[in-house]
């Protein structure tokens, strides 16, 4: 249960940096135009909060609920 539960963590965290690497992209191609939107913003932080939590849960093994609710 534990093997299976680090393998979907490691999977979600690896999907999670693909998809940052696409927003790092968008940004560098053009830098003034992704400022100027809004929702470039949530977007971050949509791919942040979940990657982040995810790394949070494969270091400590446990839980946190409210992260759960937020992510």
């Amino acid at each position: 249960d534990e093997e299976i539960r680090n393998s979907i963590l490691i999977a979600s965290i690896c999907f999670g940096c693909f998809h940052l690497l696409f927003v790092i992209r968008r940004f560098i191609w053009n830098p003034y135009r992704w400022l100027q939107n809004f929702w470039n913003f949530i977007e971050l932080g949509a791919y942040i909060l979940p990657t982040w939590t995810s790394i949070l849960w494969y270091q400590k093994g446990e839980i946190n609920t409210p992260l759960v609710s937020i992510s």
